[in-house]
């Protein structure tokens, strides 16, 4: 019997995540990856198994831009078979969120932000909060969260 791929009603979903430091970005990624279910991309896993490089190695940047073009490309495919993909790495600016956006939505799929406040008493000043004009599904995510088993 010929066996036919399941229909999606939704584009496959690229999750971005968005945070002050230290605010739980891998352990919503994590979260991410067993509710929806999705394939998690965590940019420091990939370094360490690649590279070894400790993050402040003065060759690390140029590294993490040739790991995350490699993650994009693999994510691409897992998307492109109907599968949402979390890319696990801090996206602090609104140009970074701005350029995943775009390459998602280039490709058909659909981008949403994950936005974590940040811890009290904690700023990061390199952090821009997301706003309406980046023209991404934002969702706020509490502390206490307990996240849906569909974004749909």
């Amino acid at each position: 019997m010929k066996q036919y791929p399941v229909r999606r009603a939704t584009a496959p979903t690229l999750h971005l995540l968005a945070s002050p430091d230290g605010s739980g970005t891998s352990d919503l990624a994590r979260e991410l990856e067993r509710s929806h279910p999705a394939v998690r991309f965590t940019l420091d896993e990939w370094m360490q198994q690649l590279y070894r490089l400790p993050d402040d190695d003065p060759g690390y940047r140029e590294f993490a831009d040739r790991c995350t073009a490699l993650i994009w490309d693999t994510a691409g495919q897992v998307l492109g078979a109907g599968t949402d993909a979390v890319l696990d790495w801090n996206l602090w600016s609104r140009s970074e969120r701005t350029a995943w956006r775009d390459r998602a939505r280039i490709a058909g799929f659909r981008a949403v932000v994950h936005l974590l406040p940040g811890r009290a008493g904690r700023s990061d000043p390199r952090f821009e909060e997301p706003c309406a004009d980046e023209e991404l599904e934002i969702r706020i995510v509490s502390p206490e969260r307990k996240l849906p088993s569909s974004l749909d």
